[in-house]
């Protein structure tokens, strides 16, 4: 992940870890990182928010300020500050960036939206959807993004093929085998089955309940989320062949990750939507 981070990106990381030794924390919270990109990228600040120094100000009314920790201490993030990060890679593959820079960083504290950091920039009246338009609006995507996602976006196409050939033959066998060992599927009532065997077993009464003689007569995916390793992928089949069937579609849900240079399911989830 760190390796498309940006050099102002990496920087607003140390300075993140600055600011929360001078304060005295033991963490690197949101609220810092928000900080380092304050000193880090002054044009940014300016441009989206245009209220730094009171930023910093409402910070230090909200924290408690302890004594000064040295800077060859080692302070870790938090597992807030890891989400944040998480998301601004996402927010990255969103915008079609290979970059991730402090912009990212700045949409994925607001992702967080129960964060100290997140409640401050909202009541200042910045708000992710707006930002995201603003970065979208002056940065393009990268010219070769789409072919850096290329083998997930077939492995994506390839998995919906494939399991509308496992419906309509109604084979557990098979749909199991697309699963990882420790996948987890949900059917339409909310049964949670776990484990290869209880999937398998999960799509042989998802089958019979929903398919009732009824095959896929079309089908449509959309790619809702793709990262280096990750896909997340709907898929909406429509229902023919039996009576009342034409009024049926079968909704999907599936996050797909790579295991050893195969694709699998790693979760999965059916609704029945009755149109």
């Amino acid at each position: 992940m760190f390796e498309r981070f940006t050099e102002k990106a990496r920087r607003a990381i140390f300075f993140a870890r600055y600011e929360a030794s001078q304060y005295g924390s033991a963490y690197i919270e949101a609220e810092h990182l928000l900080l380092g990109l304050l000193r880090e990228d002054q044009r940014l600040i300016r441009s989206l928010l245009r209220a730094g120094e009171s930023i910093r100000k409402e910070i230090e009314s909200r924290i408690t300020i302890r004594e000064r920790i040295s800077t060859s201490v080692e302070v870790p993030l938090t597992p807030e500050c890891k989400r944040v990060l998480h998301y601004a890679v996402d927010e990255a593959n969103r915008l079609g960036h290979r970059h991730v820079g402090t912009e990212h960083f700045l949409l994925g504290i607001l992702r967080e939206e129960k964060c100290m950091a997140a409640e401050i920039l909202r009541e200042r009246g910045v708000q992710l959807a707006t930002v995201r338009d603003q970065i979208k609006a002056t940065q393009k995507p990268d010219l070769d993004m789409a072919a850096t996602r290329k083998p997930e976006l077939d492995a994506a196409g390839e998995m919906a093929a494939r399991l509308a050939g496992v419906w309509n033959d109604g084979d557990p066998v098979e749909f199991a085998a697309l699963v990882v060992e420790e996948g987890e599927f949900v059917d339409a009532q909310g049964t949670l089955w776990k484990g290869t065997r209880e999937t398998g077993q999960g799509f042989v009464d998802l089958h019979a309940r929903d398919c009732k003689g009824s095959k896929i007569a079309s089908a449509a995916s959309d790619i809702l989320s793709v990262s280096y390793d990750v896909v997340v992928l709907r898929i909406d089949w429509q229902l023919a062949g039996a009576k009342g069937s034409e009024h049926r579609r079968l909704h999907w849900m599936l996050v797909l990750a790579q295991f050893g240079g195969m694709w699998e399911i790693v979760a999965a989830q059916s609704l029945i939507v009755r149109s």
